[in-house]
């Protein structure tokens, strides 16, 4: 089985191979059908909710899922959607052009061939502008292949977007002040493992095809593995520790001390106020590839934000965001100059040592 774009040879081509091929072309939804879809899955939307369905789904039901999926639905969340599948597109079929313009119009005739018309308020710079990069977020989006897979709050990509222009340390720290004992199922559903840190074989950062290289987390929650405090990981086990040791001490609910981990085994104490429930996961990498950052993090805070679970973010070096269920919004609760004065270093200075070099971010 093969998708192609239209206009593809594909099938005189097999045909001229004697290769016997059966032609099929799926067409756009008609307005009665999205209708059904709607009124099967969620019979009290709105007429405003319908009216953005229509307009934004382009009568894809993949689009039609994933909008109706961030209930109640907002302009917002509707038109990102639209703009990872445009996204997702673009790059699949390698259309590109050299404005704005032009590429505004060479999409909108490429999608008009089989789906319709998509709406005129895109911003197609921007969607052109990533066309360029090699890491995008709505890339990102459009490439999971997972339930829930578009944020709640539209301004996650805003953030991401940020993150990525600036070119700022290569990593994403997303702590959970309280888990409320849900750690286990957490890590499950997420896809992480004690052993094996980010599970080969499924789970959700996977499916947004993450990877468990430079991956570590920090679970409260005893385990299989386990039974006490402990963070885990590979080479991000320094990095989380020091990303611990500052979200603990910012909230006053404990404390680590970063020399006293590193990557080969080497663990050291955590200190909890009692009935503290906290979890952070870290994921990092080198030369300047954010990639797997980029996965792990949307992957993590588009399912916390789907379960409705408030957790605070770091996006590299910068300042830390807090997401609010009730509102589904984020807030900049701390700058970094704030945030960074937390990682108080403690160590042995009687033992003649100087203390080791871990990790700068910078």
């Amino acid at each position: 089985m093969a998708t192609t774009p239209p206009g593809s040879t594909l099938t005189e081509d097999l045909g001229n191979a004697n290769i016997p091929v059966t032609e099929i072309t799926l067409r756009p939804l008609e307005e009665s059908e999205i209708d059904d879809w709607i009124d099967a899955r969620r019979p009290k939307t709105t007429d405003e909710e319908r009216g953005l369905l229509h307009r934004y789904s382009l009568g894809v039901p993949l689009l039609l899922e994933r909008i109706l999926e961030t209930a109640p639905v907002t302009h917002e969340t509707a038109k990102t959607a639209l703009s990872a599948y445009i996204r997702g597109l673009s790059q699949a079929h390698h259309i590109f052009a050299d404005t704005p313009v032009a590429f505004q119009q060479v999409m909108s005739e490429f999608l008009g061939t089989h789906l319709r018309k998509p709406p005129d308020d895109l911003s197609w710079e921007k969607l052109q502008a990533d066309l360029w990069k090699d890491v995008d977020p709505l890339s990102a989006i459009h490439e999971a292949s997972v339930d829930h897979a578009l944020p709640l709050c539209p301004d996650t990509v805003e953030r991401y977007r940020e993150w990525l222009t600036q070119n700022d340390g290569t990593f994403v720290s997303i702590y959970l002040p309280k888990t409320e004992g849900r750690t286990q199922e957490i890590m499950e559903e997420l896809g992480l493992d004690d052993r094996d840190i980010v599970d080969p074989f499924g789970g959700r950062l996977k499916n947004y095809k993450g990877t468990g290289r430079k991956v570590s987390f920090f679970r409260t929650a005893a385990s299989p593995y386990q039974t006490k405090p402990v963070i885990r990981g590979f080479e991000g086990i320094s990095l989380n520790a020091q990303m611990l040791n500052r979200f603990l001490r910012s909230q006053g609910t404990g404390s680590c001390n970063p020399y006293e981990f590193d990557s080969c085994g080497k663990s050291g104490e955590i200190s909890l106020a009692e009935g503290a429930d906290p979890f952070l996961l870290v994921s990092y990498d080198h030369e300047g590839m954010h990639r797997n950052p980029l996965r792990i993090g949307l992957g993590t805070e588009t399912y916390l934000q789907h379960k409705a679970i408030p957790y605070q973010v770091r996006y590299g070096n910068g300042g830390i965001w807090h997401y609010d269920p009730a509102t589904r919004s984020v807030t900049n609760v701390m700058s970094a100059e704030e945030f960074d004065a937390f990682n108080v270093i403690e160590y042995d200075e009687d033992s003649g040592e100087e203390p080791p070099d871990f990790l700068d971010e910078e």
